[in-house]
């Protein structure tokens, strides 16, 4: 029976089976040859992780394994990942695929605000292409053929790709202009225009308060967040340890930072299981004490409560018949 735990193990499984092709073979010129002794660095592993982080959830759903609602939560957690911190807005994804060895595997409690995933970011990107090139083809031209074609210019002949060579190629397809979302998405820093692109296909894309700040993702919470506290966090022996803090939110403003570890609100302790009542007991604009350990030095921080964040993206097909192959219907 298919769980979460089992479909993110198929999904792993099929990421590093299209590898094979889509790294192994297709891949950087600046990586011709491998080079193991020391870094190599390229913008364009928003194309060799972000396509395959596409491209591994997607084909588990072309192939039957999971239907279109269990790819859709899927698709939601990803946009939810992308979309909940600043990283988006402080780093491309170019700059993020250069600057891996230094930033994206060296990351620190404030990774969230500080720098985006091209894994996640780059399986959107490919997304949105697809669904581009698919309108655009009136359906007859698939991100899956246009990676067939690179792989035999490119890969198949060990050319390798330089950081253009995706763009100039979609450009010599009849009838597809995707040059300006393609360098935006990749030079800019801010959010893809996706939910449109969904839409033309008929899937409707909801924005909702997730029940706390570590459970946003792609599905509906039975009980929403009534306030926002901007901070994910894990359980330790003395109450709460925050890990990371999200600018310009809750505990933000309140002066919290990642390490801290947070024993009592308005004097009540805290747990992991009594922070979900004290969350329900407040309403945006309410202040309270919050007592912290930093360290070994005992806080005594004022929290005043925001509206809690929309989060969570649920998406849901609205119209089968606008799906024109991209997804199939389960009935």
């Amino acid at each position: 029976e298919m769980n979460d735990n089992y479909q993110t193990f198929l999904s792993l499984c099929c990421h590093e089976y299209f590898h094979s092709w889509n790294i192994k073979t297709l891949k950087p010129r600046a990586f011709l040859p491998y080079q193991l002794d020391k870094e190599s660095y390229t913008e364009q592993l928003w194309f060799y992780e972000g396509m395959t982080s596409y491209f591994d959830d997607y084909l588990l759903h072309a192939s039957g394994i999971i239907d279109e609602k269990r790819y859709l939560k899927v698709l939601g957690d990803t946009l939810s990942r992308v979309e909940r911190g600043a990283g988006q807005y402080q780093q491309s994804v170019t700059e993020s695929s250069f600057l891996a060895w230094t930033k994206f595997y060296q990351q620190n409690e404030n990774a969230p605000n500080s720098i985006v995933s091209y894994y996640a970011k780059g399986a959107l990107i490919a997304l949105s292409l697809d669904l581009m090139l698919r309108l655009q083809s009136e359906h007859k031209l698939t991100l899956g053929n246009v990676m067939k074609d690179l792989w035999h210019e490119f890969g198949k002949t060990s050319i390798g790709t330089a950081d253009d060579t995706v763009l100039s190629w979609l450009n010599h397809y009849p009838g597809i202009d995707v040059s300006d979302f393609l360098k935006d998405a990749l030079y800019n820093k801010d959010s893809i225009p996706l939910i449109e692109l969904l839409q033309n296909f008929g899937i409707d894309v909801q924005r909702q308060v997730p029940v706390d700040d570590n459970n946003s993702g792609g599905k509906a919470a039975d009980q929403p967040a009534r306030v926002n506290f901007g901070a994910k966090y894990k359980a330790s022996a003395q109450g709460l340890e925050i890990i990371n803090v999200y600018h310009d939110e809750s505990a933000y403003h309140a002066g919290l930072s990642a390490g801290d570890r947070i024993i009592a609100v308005d004097h009540l302790q805290v747990n992991e299981q009594s922070i979900k009542t004290i969350l329900e007991r407040y309403v945006p604009g309410d202040t309270v004490t919050v007592h912290a350990f930093r360290r070994d030095e005992l806080m005594t921080l004022e929290l005043t409560w925001l509206e809690p964040a929309k989060s969570s993206y649920l998406l849901s097909v609205k119209q089968p018949d606008k799906l024109k192959g991209w997804l199939t219907p389960s009935g």
